[in-house]
């Protein structure tokens, strides 16, 4: 399990080519060798048939009024 740092939102990208590669699930699992099917990051297990990576980005979120 990771902790999304606030400020930061967690969205997929499109990768043309295969790996997980700049993955934050591959950088927080280095030595988990298993591929998580449950992320749907791979062409088979998306409904749109893209791969996919996960990544942190910043997210200014809303504020309370």
């Amino acid at each position: 399990m990771i902790d999304i740092p606030l400020g930061k939102a967690l969205v997929p990208v499109e990768k043309i080519t295969p790996g997980c590669v700049g993955c934050i699930f591959c950088i927080y699992n280095v030595f988990d060798k298993r591929h998580n099917r449950s992320l749907a990051c791979m062409p088979k297990d998306r409904k749109d048939g893209k791969r996919v990576i996960f990544r942190l980005v910043d997210w200014p979120g809303e504020e309370k009024q």
